[in-house]
C-alpha cells in the first residue's frame, strides 16, 4: 500500500483528537460486513466480548423480572437487543417482549430465532434516539453498558423518551460502567496489518488504534482508523462515558427517576465502589 502525499495528510487529520462525542460517520456495527462479525461475537457463547454468556443472562434476566414484580400480564422493551438473547429469557419468565436495535443483522438473527422457537416477540430494526418507538411498557431494559456509549445529549434525550415509552411507576433497569472498568480496558495507541482480511475489511488493511481520554467530562475514546487499497482512510469512534453511583443517580434523579436499589451488576450482587460495574434499578415518577 502507497500513500500519496494527499493520503498522508488525510491519514494525518483523521488521527487528530476530535471534540468531544464528535461522530466518526456512519456507525460501524451498522457496515454489512462488520455487523456480520459483531453477531457471531454475540452468538459465541464463550466469550462475553459483546454479550455476557449465556448463564449470567439467565440468570440477569430472572433477577430484573424479580426486580419489577414478576413478567407475566407485563410489556417489557429492551433497547439493544442485538441478536435477542435477553429477548428470549425474557419472554419465557412470562413478559410480552419487544427488542430494538440498529443492527439490521442482529435483528435479522433474532425474528429467525423467534420463529424457529416458537417464541412470540416483536423486533424492531430502529434507533431508539432519533425515532419513534412503542408506549405502554412496564419495563425496559438497557444491558451492557449501552448507556455508556451515549453522548449527554443522547442520553438526557433517551431518559426523556422513557418517560412516554414507561407507564407510570415503569421501571428502567440498565448498567453502566465505572472508571476502573476502562482503565482496565483502554486501548493503546497501536497499529497492525490484517494480510488476509479481518473484522473492519474483507480484504488486507492496515488497523492504526489509538486511545483519547476527556478525564474533565469522565469520557474516552477508542479511535480507529481503517486504511485499505483504494479507499480513503476510514474512521470509528468509540464513546465511552463512565460513571460513579452518586454521578449517574444525579442524572436520573435530574430526569425524574427515583432509583430504587444500585448493585455490582445485574445479578443482584452487593454494590462495590471499587467494582467495574453498576446496576441500576430505577422507577419513573409522574
Amino acid at each position: 500500500m502507497i500513500l500519496s502525499e494527499r493520503g498522508m495528510r488525510r491519514l494525518y487529520h483523521a488521527s487528530q483528537l476530535p471534540a468531544l462525542f464528535e461522530t466518526s460517520g456512519k456507525a460501524f456495527w451498522t457496515e454489512r460486513y462488520v455487523s456480520k462479525h459483531i453477531l457471531n461475537a454475540h452468538l459465541d457463547p464463550s466469550s462475553d466480548d459483546a454479550s455476557r454468556k449465556p448463564e449470567i443472562i439467565r440468570t440477569s434476566a430472572a433477577w430484573i423480572a424479580a426486580q419489577a414484580g414478576g413478567g407475566s400480564g407485563k410489556r417489557l422493551v429492551d433497547l439493544g437487543c442485538g441478536p435477542g438473547l435477553y429477548c428470549r429469557e425474557f419472554t419465557s419468565l412470562g413478559f410480552d417482549v419487544t427488542g430494538i436495535d440498529f443492527s439490521k443483522s442482529s435483528i435479522a438473527h433474532a425474528k429467525s430465532s423467534a420463529k424457529k422457537e416458537g417464541h412470540q416477540i416483536t423486533y424492531l430494526h430502529a434507533d431508539y434516539i432519533r425515532e419513534d418507538i412503542p408506549r405502554g411498557f412496564d419495563v425496559a431494559t438497557l444491558i451492557y453498558g449501552d448507556f455508556c456509549v451515549l453522548s449527554d445529549k443522547d442520553r438526557d434525550l433517551l431518559l426523556w423518551k422513557l418517560r412516554s415509552v414507561l407507564n407510570p411507576d415503569g421501571v428502567f433497569v440498565f448498567d453502566v460502567f465505572t472508571k476502573k472498568f476502562q482503565e482496565k480496558r483502554h486501548l493503546r495507541t497501536d497499529w497492525y496489518f490484517q494480510v488476509k482480511g479481518g473484522f473492519w475489511r474483507r480484504r488486507p488493511h492496515l488497523v492504526l488504534e489509538q486511545s483519547h481520554d476527556y478525564p474533565e467530562d469522565d469520557t474516552s475514546l477508542n479511535q480507529y482508523i481503517v486504511l485499505a487499497p483504494w479507499q480513503r482512510p476510514r474512521k470509528y469512534h468509540l464513546w465511552h462515558h463512565y460513571y460513579t453511583r452518586e454521578s449517574i443517580t444525579g442524572v436520573l434523579e435530574k430526569h425524574k427517576f427515583k432509583v430504587i436499589g444500585t448493585y455490582a451488576d445485574l445479578n443482584g450482587s452487593p454494590y462495590d465502589s471499587s467494582g467495574e460495574w453498576i446496576g441500576l434499578v430505577c422507577r419513573r415518577e409522574g
